[in-house]
């Protein structure tokens, strides 16, 4: 069995087979180490705990009653008492503000528990609680035990395993490797023009695995030699089919060199990202008069410079996924596109297969359907006769402006405007003059606002404007402009008309936008009353910039 220690020739199975033994029998005593020290260390940590919680019963009312009367020396004994259980290091008593009252002991970094008890006692029938009662039980002799118990365990058991594992290994070896080395040297030089079979050394009357394994090679052998007269047989069938199977090929590959010339999109091959083959609709697409102007081109010199990006990182990921991107035409032009790439095996090279489409018509389309879209929300939101913004428009734009207003506390001034006499002026002119009055009134009203104003036409004759960060004040000095304006113009003579005009600035007690103009609205009709021609205001009760320090406690 020495021979195993002192040949060159040691065996591998063996000393894996002993490393096995060696792993597996340690792990499974750390295991059992792990879980008998564990349970020894709940054991321990469990009897603090129950010193722990004889403290809390035995010293917390007392001690409580003693802060609360403030009896320094009966609680500084009480914690010198308590230092005394095994294990216990500190003990600190602290107010009910948190301020230290009492400690003694030392503090703990490391490796403890720490219980904190709430003090409570009555005085005169009312319960109070003066203060924390806070205790702090060291886990080093916990610890220290647990590493002389580890070690004596782990060392024994090592060496029983280490003695184990030597005897086991030195039976095997004698047993089974020796005899794999002579099988092993016989496979090795197997002659099929051999009569020779493999016999081992072995006791009479064996009957095991290794004797199960030189019959097989034996029955191998004879196996052998009536295969290799089959397969000479076999090979000339092959040859035939092989001959068929290469006709079959060829006449796929020309299937194939169609459908790929003939294909109705772009279509091109790249092997490490340089061109090797591109159909008809691809020469036509990118502008190439013939494939030789198109190969040993690389895949980014068939995109745009700011589609050069995705198509690399696409290339990299090998992402078969369809994306959108800026083709280049050989003359430079450049060209939107869809493009989707696989990854496959031809002729044994990895190769990408890419495939583009022009999206030129595609985006036009787009573009024509965008631009009738706008065009159609613009026709839903404003007045056709004015083109100022219309009552639905304010409805969805009142309330973003306003909660925005209300984050920043700034103010928004509503002014409501209408035509004096507009009846009149229809009656005596014609509608088609009031229509001109109403027009040359927005553009009379644009001259004096700012381009974040919004002008609604409210009704007939009536518009509401929204004038965004603006006070009452000078939302009084706008509106007074817009009302002069329009009494000194001559844009429509010989019709001479005014503006009366109602102010009010958006309150943060209005549920809405409709309360601001109603309002505004009362506003108006005071300026109606007292003569028209003229701008009158109603204050909000708590205006934004007046809320906002409210808005920002909150």
């Amino acid at each position: 069995m020495l021979s195993f220690f002192l040949s060159r020739r040691r065996s591998p199975l063996a000393l894996r087979l002993l490393i096995t033994i060696l792993v597996t029998s340690s792990l499974i005593t750390l295991l059992a180490v792990a879980l008998q020290l564990y349970v020894e260390y709940r054991s321990d940590v469990e009897l603090i705990e129950q010193r722990l919680s004889q403290i809390k019963g035995s010293y917390s009312d007392s001690i409580a009653l003693c802060v609360w009367n403030l009896d320094r020396k009966q609680f500084n004994s009480q914690l010198e008492g308590i230092l005394h259980f095994p294990d216990i290091v500190y003990a600190e008593i602290r107010g009910e503000d948190g301020e230290l009252i009492a400690a003694r002991g030392t503090p703990q970094d490391k490796g403890f528990i720490r219980e904190e008890i709430t003090l409570a006692t009555t005085d005169f029938g009312r319960s109070v609680q003066p203060g924390r009662l806070i205790i702090v039980a060291s886990l080093d002799r916990v610890y220290n035990n647990l590493l002389q118990r580890g070690m004596i365990i782990l060392v024994t058991q090592g060496i029983k395993t280490l003695i184990v594992s030597i005897v086991i290994l030195l039976a095997f070896h004698w047993m089974v490797t020796r005899h794999l080395y002579q099988i092993g040297t016989y496979a090795r030089q197997i002659d099929l023009s051999s009569e020779q079979r493999l016999q081992i050394q072995r006791p009479p009357g064996t009957n095991d695995e290794l004797d199960f394994i030189v019959r097989a090679i034996n029955d191998m052998q004879d196996n052998i030699q009536h295969s290799y007269q089959t397969i000479a047989e076999l090979n000339q069938n092959l040859e035939h089919k092989v001959e068929q199977r290469t006709r079959a090929l060829e006449a796929s590959t020309e299937k194939f060199r169609y459908l790929f010339q003939n294909a109705l999109e772009s279509i091109g091959i790249f092997h490490q990202g340089h061109c090797v083959d591109l159909n008809k609709a691809g020469l036509e697409l990118f502008g190439f008069d013939s494939l030789a102007q198109a190969q040993d081109l690389h895949a980014l010199d068939f995109v745009a410079p700011e589609s050069m990006a995705i198509v690399r990182e696409k290339i990299a990921r090998q992402d078969a996924e369809p994306y959108e991107a800026i083709g280049r035409k050989r003359d430079g032009s450049q060209f939107p596109m869809l493009v989707k790439g696989q990854n496959a095996i031809i002729d044994g090279k990895p190769t990408r297969i890419t495939s583009a489409i022009d999206l030129t018509e595609i985006k036009r389309s787009e573009a024509a359907l965008r631009q009738a879209n706008q065009e159609l929300a613009r026709i839903a939101h404003t007045d056709p006769l004015t083109g100022a913004f219309n009552r639905r428009y304010l409805d969805e734009a009142a309330s973003s402006l306003v909660a925005l207003a209300k984050r920043e506390g700034r103010d928004i001034a509503i002014a409501m405007m209408d035509i004096d006499d507009f009846k009149s002026i229809n009656d005596r002119f014609g509608h088609d003059v009031g229509d001109r009055v109403i027009s040359v009134l927005v553009d009379l009203i644009r001259q004096q606002i700012r381009q974040s104003d919004l002008i609604v036409r409210f009704g007939g004759e009536e518009f509401v404007l929204m004038l965004p960060n603006t006070g009452l004040e000078n939302a009084e000095q706008v509106a007074e402009k817009i009302r002069q304006q329009v009494a000194t113009s001559q844009a429509v003579a010989p019709v001479q008309f005014t503006l009366s005009i109602g102010l009010s600035v958006v309150s943060s007690l209005d549920q809405d936008i409709s309360e601001t103009i109603a309002r505004a609205d009362k506003a108006l009709y005071q300026a109606k009353r007292a003569g028209k021609n003229r701008v009158c205001r109603t204050p909000a009760p708590e205006p934004l910039s007046r809320a906002a320090p409210y808005r920002q406690t909150k």
